[in-house]
């Protein structure tokens, strides 16, 4: 399983671009908000994930991986011993298996010289089936995230 980064060279350009206005930015958006997240609004995330594809803006990679589309970035947080790979979103685009998509990304983090796979639920439609997945392929709950507005 390959891990792909989205850009105009991608095989796939086309249909992840039309996805992207269709679709992705949509379901990303109502999975933040039936999460109780206070998103950008569908058409300003689609914005800075095809300023992305473009490379006009940087603030996470994009790459296709199994049949998901996932953004991450990989830094170094505090409390690791080394660099991490940390996802922001999981998305499926295509038919597929999710389990391609996390064992694509496990390498991958190993490309990349992390020692850590960090898998968020921020976009999870059905929290304890993925998380009980991950549980079983190895890795640990460590924490969860609580967001509140600040005014």
């Amino acid at each position: 399983m390959t891990v792909q980064k989205v850009s105009f060279g991608h095989p796939e350009i086309a249909a992840l671009t039309k996805l992207l206005h269709t679709k992705l930015a949509a379901m990303f958006h109502m999975r933040l908000l039936a999460k109780g997240a206070r998103p950008l609004p569908a058409s300003e995330i689609a914005r800075r994930i095809e300023r992305n594809i473009l490379g006009l803006e940087e603030d996470f990679c994009l790459v296709t991986a199994g049949p998901c589309v996932v953004a991450y970035n990989v830094y170094r947080p505090w409390w690791a011993a080394g660099p991490v790979l940390a996802e922001e979103f999981i998305v499926r685009y295509k038919p597929g298996n999710f389990a391609d998509t996390i064992q694509a990304m496990e390498q991958h983090a190993q490309v990349c010289g992390c020692t850590d796979l960090v898998i968020s639920s921020l976009a999870m439609i059905r929290q304890e089936s993925y998380g009980n997945y991950l549980k079983r392929k190895g890795f640990t709950e460590s924490a969860r995230q609580y967001i509140k507005e600040v005014t």
